[in-house]
């Protein structure tokens, strides 16, 4: 829900606005009030605002020292200026200092409806569509942007306070801090989940000291352990009895059989041999737990793990149908063509490769050779380049872990 602040030495006056901004934005705006500039600015700290509805006749700090200071802090909020010596001179320094309306007082509704402040709160703020959560919180970090975001799915609400592309602080119900953000970073699987934007954040203490790439991975982390404790949560379908046999006819007596010699006994079978060790099988087990991490990127098409040879050791596909197994091997031939030409051309050994086509980007990792471990290639597909920063990252520390698990003697 978006904030009002009126800012106004007047108490009648911060009364009468109140009631008026309650009765037109019911359900739609929270109103907070200060006495004077200093009193906003304490407001402005602690809360993010739409618009600001101030006067300019104030106490401690008056309307123009107010109105700069939004321009050099909260440039993106609209300023409503209020006074009653509403004359051109000062018309024109407010304008200039950036308030987008004037109100002369004393004031009268008609005036206060003449201004469209619907539109003025929806200016501060913008509805995101069409990009994930994972992908937009991406994008801030990669931009540096400063922001709120707000965040609501299945009656839930939450925000980020972002600076300069760092998490300060993040909110939702009774929680704040780290554990308010892991919270809401676990909703961007909802169908309903809904971000706004306010281009501006509030100057609030930071309680989150972890970058948003970390909370990026660590929530997709938690997601899937949801998932999976979710799945073991489901009681399974017990197998419906099957029905006694009948009992057989009682066979008629017969003739005693004339005796056979003895058929010589026959010798003992040579033991089969015995099962593969389940080691192997729960290390592949683990293996694909990892790849499956993958599949929370935008645009995820495919991913597998395969070796120098090309073998196919562990996949997962995404949908639509898309032949990753076909496509990790074509695009392994061409990595190892790349690996073969990287010391003719002075730069060493190739360890990343990154294709892109018409209908999507193909990425490759392995690791350096070094005889200590196996030459295997770690290759995702990607529909879109909306999660390319964060889907470089996860392939190399993955591709890592993948590496302790096969290795690790079980």
């Amino acid at each position: 829900m978006r904030n009002i602040l009126i800012a106004d030495d007047e108490e009648t006056v911060r009364i009468t606005l109140l009631e008026w901004f309650a009765s037109t934005f019911a359900g739609e705006a929270n109103i907070l009030m200060a006495s004077n500039g200093s009193e906003a600015v304490r407001v402005l700290k602690d809360n993010p605002v739409s618009v600001l509805v101030t006067d300019l006749n104030m106490p401690k700090m008056d309307g123009f020292e107010l109105i700069a200071y939004m321009k050099n802090h909260h440039p993106s909020v609209p300023v409503v200026v209020m006074s009653a010596f509403a004359t051109p001179e000062i018309r024109k320094k407010v304008e200039e200092l950036g308030a987008v309306t004037f109100i002369a007082k004393p004031l009268n509704f008609e005036d206060l409806g003449a201004i469209d402040f619907k539109k003025l709160m929806e200016g501060a703020r913008g509805h995101i569509n069409g990009i994930s959560l994972q992908s937009f919180m991406q994008l801030i970090d990669m931009e540096g942007k400063t922001c709120t975001l707000f965040i609501e799915s299945e009656g839930r609400s939450g925000t980020f306070y972002i600076r300069k592309g760092e998490l300060y602080d993040a909110r939702t119900g009774n929680i704040s801090g780290e554990e308010a953000a892991f919270e809401i970073m676990t909703w961007s699987e909802d169908e309903d989940l809904t971000i706004e934007i306010e281009n501006d954040c509030p100057e609030i203490e930071r309680k989150i000291e972890f970058t948003i790439m970390h909370l990026l991975m660590e929530s997709a982390r938690l997601i899937d352990e949801r998932k999976s404790q979710a799945a073991a949560a489901k009681p399974e379908p017990q197998p419906e009895p099957e029905p006694e046999p009948e009992p057989a006819p009682r066979p008629e007596p017969a003739a005693a059989p004339v005796p056979e010699p003895a058929a010589p006994e026959p010798e003992p079978a040579a033991a089969a041999p015995p099962p593969p060790q389940a080691a192997s099988a729960a290390s592949l087990a683990q293996v694909h737990g990892k790849l499956k991490d993958f599949s929370t990127l935008d645009g995820f098409g495919g991913i597998a793990l395969i070796s120098h040879s090309g073998e196919t050791m562990c996949k997962v596909s995404g949908k639509g149908g898309f032949d990753v197994e076909q496509a990790a091997v074509l695009v392994n031939n061409v990595m190892v063509q790349a690996r073969k030409a990287g010391p003719g051309m002075g730069g060493g050994d190739s360890i990343f490769l990154h294709l892109e086509t018409t209908k999507g980007h193909a990425l490759v990792s392995c690791l350096e050779p070094d005889g200590n471990h196996p030459d295997l290639r770690l290759i995702l597909f990607l529909e879109n380049d909306d999660a390319m920063g964060l889907a470089k990252m996860m392939l190399r520390s993955t591709l890592k872990e993948i590496m302790v698990i096969l290795m690790t003697p079980s």
